[in-house]
């Protein structure tokens, strides 16, 4: 037996391993959002189409799911500012940027330490005199 595959004696196609229920139930939401990829998905629709109480979670979760995709968008309180409003939006779309855009001083900072990290590297393995690096920064 190799991987979660096997040969079924007197049968040319490979069987796969059944997965147990708890697993199956912890992949069901990207299953269902059609984000689980290649055998993964396989495994588990079998085992959907084996098992009545897997398969009634995943019905019921799918009825979740669309009711939510149903529901009106959450949108920010009439009292907030022009300003708020774009700093929420920002912060929702794209957090990352958006820790970017509040920390701006502390990115600055590790950027510059770590330009001045390399200069300082590459004039150390050159092997070059502190005069010449800062006469190449000027």
């Amino acid at each position: 037996m190799k991987g979660a595959r096997s040969r079924l004696p007197g049968r040319g196609a490979p069987a796969r391993r059944r997965i147990p229920c708890d697993a199956v139930r912890g992949l069901l939401v990207e299953y269902l959002g059609h984000e689980l990829g290649g055998e993964r998905a396989v495994m588990v629709r079998e085992h959907l189409r084996g098992c009545p109480e897997c398969a009634a979670e995943a019905a019921r979760l799918e009825r979740t799911l669309a009711l939510l995709r149903e529901a009106p968008a959450p949108s920010a309180p009439s009292a907030l500012s022009p300003s708020s409003r774009r700093r929420l939006h920002r912060a929702v779309a794209h957090p990352l940027l958006d820790w970017v855009f509040v920390h701006h001083r502390i990115v600055a900072w590790t950027v510059a330490l770590g330009a001045l990290a390399a200069v300082l590297a590459v004039a150390w393995r050159c092997r070059l005199r502190p005069e010449t690096v800062i006469y190449w920064l000027r």
